[in-house]
């Protein structure tokens, strides 16, 4: 887990989450102290509608692949 929870939530989400498959190592992000909420998959079409989070993924991205990867994001 990402960022500092209460122990009641790190529990809640080991508990509750089911299993999945990452391309990279599975991370599961907090803020303001609260897990995070799963709503599915996001491709390049889903975050048109959220730009702060494209910035937000752009600042985290290691180097300046970010663009290409997000041309090519596609989950549907």
């Amino acid at each position: 887990m990402e960022g500092d929870v209460p122990e009641d939530v790190g529990t809640t989400i080991l508990r509750r989450t089911p299993g999945f498959l990452a391309w990279q190592s599975p991370t599961w992000l907090t803020h303001c102290g609260d897990g995070a909420e799963f709503l599915g998959l996001a491709g390049a079409k889903e975050l048109e509608k959220y730009p702060d989070a494209v910035g937000h993924l752009r600042q985290r991205w290691p180097d300046d692949r970010f663009d290409d990867f997000l041309a090519y994001a596609d989950f549907t």
